[in-house]
């Protein structure tokens, strides 16, 4: 099963050792355990297993606003899953195995 996820934006808690990816899920279904790929090049993605899905709320946030949430120890990796929060970008959600490409 893939989804697609749109980002809004991004940020790190350091104090829960997490970066935080909110946005949408435009098609399919995202759940703790599968895997965000990123695009870095043809044929190569880098991945991030998401450890948590939480809805989001609140003043500027819509309804269908969700964090993907992802491990994150230091400001290295922090600073890596910050390329992964431009706006509007938009990611395929996939199990383990890499899914198939159906974007771009």
């Amino acid at each position: 099963m893939t989804a697609v996820f749109r980002v809004h934006g991004g940020f790190h808690v350091s104090s829960r050792q997490a970066f935080v990816l909110r946005g949408e899920v435009l098609s399919g279904e995202v759940r703790r355990g599968m895997v965000l790929y990123r695009p870095l090049n043809r044929g190569f993605d880098a991945t991030a297993t998401i450890t948590a899905v939480e809805a989001i709320d609140g003043p500027g946030f819509g309804a269908a606003t969700v964090a993907l949430i992802f491990r994150c120890e230091d400001r290295v990796e922090a600073e890596f899953m910050e390329d992964w929060a431009a706006a509007g970008e938009e990611l395929l959600v996939g199990e383990a195995e890499h899914p198939q490409r159906h974007l771009r």
